[in-house]
C-alpha cells in the first residue's frame, strides 16, 4: 500500500486535490402499476447515500425509488473521485466534502435518470426539488490509515436494498417496519440493525 503523504483536514484542502474521473450507473429502472403501487408520489423523496473512501479516491453513491399510482421509477448513480496524491483524510473534511460536493454532483444524474424513466413509460414524472449544499448529511466511515477500505460501494441496510433482494416493494417494507415499531433516521433515511433486516427476510421471505 502506498505511503500517506499528509492528512487533508478541510474541504477545501481536499478540493484542490480530487479531480472528478467517473460516473457509474448501478441501477436505473422503471415500471408501470396497476394503480394502487403507492401514494400518489406525495412527501419528501430522500435519497439513501453510501460512501467509500480509501486514501486514493472518493466514491460516493446516491440511489432514489420512488412509487407513485404510476410507476415505480428507481435511480442508483455513483460518482468518483481520483486524489492526485496519497493522503488521509479527516472524517470532518470528508463529511463536508461528501455534502457539499459530492453529493450535488450526484444529484443531477439521478434527476435526470428519474425522469428519462418516466418520459419513457408514459407516466407522470415526480418533481424532484433541489437538493442544496450542507442540506442533506451523509453518514460515512473514514478508513484510519492502514486500515483497509470496503470492496465496491454498496448501499447499506436499506428497505429498497432489501426490496429488490426480495422481490416486494420498498414501501410495504418500511409500513412493516412501522408497525414493528421501526423509525428511520432524523433525517428521514432508513439504515436498518443486521437484527431488523433479518427480520425483515424471515417476515417477507
Amino acid at each position: 500500500m502506498n505511503a500517506v503523504a499528509h492528512t487533508i483536514e478541510s474541504a477545501k484542502d481536499l478540493l484542490a486535490l480530487v479531480q472528478l474521473t467517473g460516473i457509474r450507473t448501478y441501477e436505473v429502472r422503471g415500471r408501470r402499476l396497476s394503480g394502487d403501487g403507492g401514494d400518489g408520489g406525495g412527501g419528501e423523496v430522500l435519497p439513501e447515500v453510501s460512501v467509500r473512501i480509501s486514501d486514493s479516491a472518493i466514491e460516493v453513491r446516491m440511489r432514489i425509488e420512488i412509487v407513485t399510482d404510476e410507476a415505480e421509477l428507481v435511480a442508483d448513480v455513483a460518482v468518483k473521485y481520483s486524489l492526485a496524491a496519497h493522503v488521509g483524510v479527516t472524517q470532518a473534511a470528508a463529511e463536508e466534502f461528501v455534502d457539499r460536493v459530492a453529493l450535488m454532483a450526484a444529484y443531477p444524474f439521478v434527476r435526470e435518470s428519474v425522469f428519462a424513466t418516466a418520459s419513457r413509460l408514459g407516466v407522470k414524472v415526480p418533481v424532484l426539488g433541489l437538493l442544496f449544499a450542507g442540506s442533506f448529511h451523509a453518514e460515512l466511515h473514514v478508513p484510519t490509515p492502514g486500515e483497509a477500505p470496503a470492496g465496491d460501494v454498496q448501499p447499506g441496510a436499506t428497505p429498497s436494498a432489501l426490496a429488490k433482494e426480495l422481490g416486494v416493494s420498498a414501501e410495504a417494507i418500511r409500513a412493516w417496519l412501522r408497525g414493528n415499531g421501526a423509525e428511520p433516521q432524523a433525517n428521514g433515511r432508513w439504515l436498518l440493525t443486521d437484527a431488523q433486516a433479518e427480520s425483515v427476510r424471515g417476515h417477507f421471505a
